[in-house]
């Protein structure tokens, strides 16, 4: 690429980008569903695969794997959507005995910290948290939420099957398209690199997720923590954000364990052994099996979890990270948009560094501006 087009190469890809952005989000209604799809569609065709691998001679014979795996996720759909919807009714109708609870365990902390304190803690609470915080107001959005959801699941399902229909047609259309010259090879290996990629990402952080979802709710179960299974799906599906999600994950059940257990010896128990569990699976065995595979530097899962989380809301922060190793490997693989990929890797080598051709003229570039 000339020194002369590189500023406006830059300014052309920032300029799409912002473009892009908008785009996203006035079309959410309708992009929303269909990227759910393409997610669900892109667990069977991986669970196919993984049905499909022969073990100690036995092998699932292949025009079987696609229905079984099909089966399975939508066994896994209905399990999870039972589950939030039998209780979010039931949170709900608790509320009431948390708050009192809740108001005990203030008034017993003035009476222990503050005993010639005129404060009351119903009045307190009242000001400070119940008037400003409508707990019913947010579970029957959530309801509505999850009712909102389950009014396109029709539409989600049209959209899997259809994909299922035409993924294998894929290859040949580009083909096609590109007449298998450099472009062909080019998408091809792009493509390649982004299966390899979101399949070593997903593997990892589910089997992680699941583990610390089972694990958390052995714990809520032993201890007697209303709604545990409940607690366990949300933890397991939190996991899923990067950073914020495994905090705000823990800290529901451990709430929970406060206003029930009144501030027992369970609330500090419960809240020891769910942040043991999150630490030695997220921070300690997670990281040694997931190494680098995808690249990306801490700053900017934080920048995109808060970009992608105010576009689509809790889908765009799921979604955060496979969306930016999907834009990391694409910018990699064209000339003029390497030095991007360099700044969003972690290692500060990017995946195509190595190709980079255009450092000599940035240098001349940035001499030129220095004098």
């Amino acid at each position: 690429m000339k020194p002369k087009n590189f500023f406006a190469h830059t300014f052309y890809f920032f300029g799409t980008f912002i473009f892009i952005g908008y785009l996203l989000y006035v079309g959410k209604p309708f992009l929303q569903p269909f990227i759910i799809a393409v997610v669900f569609w892109y667990l069977i065709i991986s669970l196919a695969k993984l049905l499909n691998y022969q073990y100690k001679g036995f092998q699932i014979p292949e025009p079987l794997t696609l229905p079984l795996a099909i089966i399975m996720c939508g066994v896994f759909a209905w399990i999870t959507s039972s589950i939030i919807g039998n209780n979010i009714g039931q949170i709900n109708a608790k509320l009431p005995e948390y708050r009192t609870n809740l108001t005990a365990i203030t008034q017993s902390a003035i009476d222990l910290y503050a005993p010639n304190s005129e404060l009351d803690a119903r009045n307190f609470l009242n000001a400070n948290l119940f008037n400003n915080l409508d707990l019913k107001g947010i579970a029957s959005d959530a309801a509505r939420t999850a009712g909102g959801l389950a009014g396109k699941t029709i539409l989600m399902v049209i959209y899997v099957l259809f994909l299922l229909v035409e993924y294998k047609k894929i290859p040949q259309k580009l083909e096609r398209i590109t007449a298998k010259g450099r472009n062909y090879s080019r998408t091809v290996d792009i493509l390649k690199d982004i299966s390899q990629d979101l399949n070593s990402y997903f593997k990892i952080k589910a089997v992680a997720s699941v583990a610390t979802g089972l694990l958390s709710y052995f714990v809520l179960i032993l201890f007697g923590v209303d709604f545990a299974a409940f607690w366990a799906l949300l933890i397991f599906m939190l996991n899923f954000i990067p950073t914020v999600g495994s905090i705000i994950a823990t800290a529901f059940p451990v709430l929970v364990a406060l206003v029930q257990f009144e501030g027992g010896y369970q609330f500090f128990a419960i809240g020891g052994i769910l942040i043991f569990i999150q630490i030695l699976i997220g921070s300690i065995l997670e990281p040694r099996f997931q190494g680098n595979t995808l690249n990306i530097s801490p700053l900017v899962i934080i920048l995109s979890l808060a970009f992608w989380g105010t576009i689509w809301g809790i889908l765009g922060a799921l979604l955060c990270i496979p969306i930016m190793a999907i834009l990391n490997i694409v910018l990699s693989k064209f000339e003029s948009t390497q030095w991007i990929s360099l700044m969003i890797s972690a290692d500060g080598e990017g995946k195509g560094y190595q190709n980079f051709k255009w450092h000599k003229h940035l240098r001349k570039q940035v001499k030129k501006l220095r004098k």
